[in-house]
């Protein structure tokens, strides 16, 4: 029995000891003599292993008195309810045998009635499934860097020797570190523009445990590309205007293409229905994910007019700032659908344009879509216009007010929501619709916020704890508020729930309050947490079963940190020709230097990551000589943070940073231009100013 109780696996152990008493029963129901139950009673799983308890398992319960199995019957209760007979092994031992399997990774508490229906609890949870439930980098991740880490996290700690079951294509050499559920892949070097795919095999299992993988878990990624050759794309795949508005097409570029030359070749589609298949196609590729190249349409004569050929470079509104840059067309274009295709030696970029006159308006719902159409020329609604839903091939016609509804469910393809609208109007070009679905189409939305909370829409709340990490024996204190957003709608009474985050987008409920709000809709309360295992929980407030409100926090064996490390520039500004000194002292909390110390720092600088070492002296001291390579035409200064840290594996990470401001340039210069109203006369201002950093004066 003693070996039995050591491989049992208890997640969460809750101990509700509120009578030190406990009143045998006898088979008549008349009180027995007082003993102990924490003495008298041991209760654990009888099949178990690291991964839990197994789903077919009975429960023990042995008892130093001698006892009955009617009086076990009496006095033991199982949450979640399940139903159970007991079995009479001796006197002093009974197993609870249930009727059907019990739950996976659901922790079921058995309890023991004491006097004045007091008890005293244990609790076990139920195997899930080993799987995967998280990597780095992401299934799907894009421009991974090259250094970066390759993390297979599972459902449960105990991993090792998983060489023989992971697969890296292209192959990769490296090792494997193993940290509690997580196995690190550390290579010897990604290649930078390619794209891996990972294997975990099936049959890869859990340390004293005969839990698998039940099938292979594949994830892939792409490497980060040479940034040499800069980054330049359209703002989207369709862009629409009229015959009155400037056709100005604005480019997400870097400072790189600056002043470059490029050729552009603009072409109209022959056919509306062709231009309709390609902008479809163009956003199914899009899928793909790794291979944007792969949306390209292939330029054939049967299908394209060729309307002009010109070379131009991107222009910008302002003559010190390069972001954000514009293609502006040298002459307008008619009604129609258009392919721009704009190239750099090698390299060439694509968008579509469509002109028409037409001003849609067309939001996506759950129940229905609605449609609004305008007449730009008229600047009136425009009745009669025919509506064609191209997913789902609904049709509907605009009323007077140039609307019109497309009763119908939300269609999804292939996990993606999409809607197309084909505008019809007598005299008019077909005109495409292109909508952009909103996720809060659906009845609960939630967002994600940078403190860690996740909220639902449909109230005002906010969550407020004492701190964002807590012992495996401490207190969490809960403060916050929560109302309604219709103000119908009432809240006096909520949930609040302590759970276990298990990374598989489901939560292990542990504790629940049921809490009273004030007048003002606020609310205070505390978790007492006893022998919590490391790891991510939240605490819920909830109405009913609606989340109104998530808090992540962690729980952790966390130690204050054994040095301290303090960095600082002896200058805070400097030119780029200039050099700068970052002195690091390193030293115990009590004063005594940390000799000897190796410590890594980094920092991003012309569009790559730099990193280095240094180490302290006896006297905890080192020094970085920084010369700054910056390489932009702009005065604007340039802001560099260097991150130091410890080079070496320690309980916690330590870490310090410093800024440091580069100017490139001494001067600053400002042009202003000014056209006159017949644009036939120009004035340019010219301003320029000397920079003196001393006195921080432009």
């Amino acid at each position: 029995m003693e070996r039995q109780k050591q491989v049992v696996v208890v997640l969460v152990a809750i101990i509700l000891l509120s009578s030190l008493a406990y009143w045998a029963i006898s088979s008549n129901d008349n009180p027995g003599r007082f003993i102990n139950p924490a003495d008298n009673f041991n209760i654990f799983p009888v099949l178990a292993d690291a991964a839990g308890m197994e789903l077919d398992s009975p429960i023990k319960i042995t008892s130093k008195e001698a006892m009955t199995a009617g009086q076990i019957k009496n006095i033991v209760k199982v949450l979640p309810k399940h139903d159970y007979k007991v079995k009479k092994e001796s006197d002093n031992e009974f197993l609870l045998e249930f009727d059907k399997s019990l739950k996976p990774n659901t922790v079921y508490q058995v309890s023991i009635k004491g006097k004045e229906d007091k008890s005293f609890s244990w609790a076990f949870q139920t195997k899930r499934d080993f799987k995967v439930v998280r990597t780095l980098p992401r299934d799907r991740g894009l421009y991974v860097p090259i250094d970066s880490g390759i993390e297979i996290q599972f459902s449960y700690p105990g991993i090792e020797a998983i060489d023989d079951y992971f697969e890296i294509t292209p192959k990769v050499e490296g090792r494997f570190e193993y940290n509690k559920n997580t196995a690190v892949f550390v290579h010897k070097g990604l290649e930078k523009n390619k794209l891996y795919t990972v294997k975990i095999k099936k049959g890869f299992g859990l340390k004293d445990s005969k839990e698998v993988l039940k099938q292979d878990y594949v994830f892939k990624f792409k490497t980060e590309a040479d940034q040499d050759k800069g980054y330049l794309n359209f703002t989207d795949e369709l862009l629409d205007f009229t015959t009155k508005t400037p056709q100005v097409i604005e480019v997400n570029a870097d400072g790189s293409f600056k002043g470059k030359q490029f050729l552009v070749n603009i072409y109209k589609y022959k056919d509306k229905q062709d231009f309709i298949d390609n902008i479809k196609k163009i956003d199914e590729t899009k899928l793909s994910w790794h291979e944007p190249a792969e949306a390209k349409i292939k330029i054939e004569e049967s299908r394209f007019e060729k309307i002009s050929e010109f070379t131009t470079q991107l222009q910008t509104t302002e003559p010190d700032a390069w972001y954000p840059a514009f293609l502006v067309l040298p002459d307008k274009l008619d009604v129609g659908d258009y392919l721009i295709d704009m190239s750099l030696a090698d390299e060439n970029w694509q968008t579509h344009v469509q002109v028409n006159d037409l001003a849609v308006y067309a939001i996506v719902g759950e129940e229905e879509n609605l449609v609004w159409v305008n007449d730009i020329n008229t600047s009136e609604p425009v009745q009669g216009a025919k509506v064609k839903d191209l997913v789902t091939s609904n049709l509907a016609t605009t009323d007077a007010d140039g609307v019109a509804v497309i009763k119908e469910k939300l269609k999804l393809e292939e996990g993606f929501e999409r809607a197309y609208f084909k505008i019809d109007v007598k005299g008019k070009q077909l005109f495409l619709v292109r909508a952009k679905l909103n996720y809060d189409i659906y009845e609960d939305f939630y967002y994600y916020s940078s403190d860690g909370s996740t909220g639902n829409t449909d109230y005002w709340s906010y969550m407020f704890l004492d701190r964002g990490m807590y012992l495996p024996n401490d207190t969490v204190h809960v403060w916050g508020m929560a109302k309604p957003r219709e103000v119908s709608q009432g809240l006096s009474r909520a949930v609040l729930c302590l759970s276990k985050d298990n990374y598989e987008g489901d939560f292990l409920e542990i504790q629940k309050k049921q809490i009273e709000l004030s007048d003002f809709n606020t609310y205070e309360e505390k978790f007492e947490i006893k022998n919590l295992t490391p790891g991510s929980y939240t605490i819920d407030l909830k109405d009913g079963d609606r989340l109104i409100t998530r808090r992540y926090f962690n729980i952790s064996e966390y130690t204050k940190p054994a040095y301290k490390i303090d960095a600082k520039f002896d200058k805070d500004k400097i030119f780029s020709w200039e050099t700068a000194k970052l002195s690091i002292d390193a030293s115990f909390y009590e004063g005594t230097p940390v000799s000897g110390l190796k410590l890594k720092y980094d920092y991003y600088e012309d569009r790559k990551n730099n990193e280095n070492q240094v180490v302290c002296d006896e006297n905890g001291h080192a020094e970085i000589i920084y010369t700054p390579k910056v390489n932009k035409d702009e005065w604007y200064p340039e802001s560099t943070s260097f991150n130091i840290y410890n080079a070496q594996a320690e309980d916690e990470e330590i870490y310090a940073y410093k800024n440091i401001m580069v100017f490139p340039k001494d001067v600053m210069i400002n042009v202003k231009t000014k056209a006159s109203d017949d644009k036939t006369k120009g004035h340019i201002t010219v301003s320029t100013n000397r920079i003196n950093l001393q006195h921080n004066i432009l």
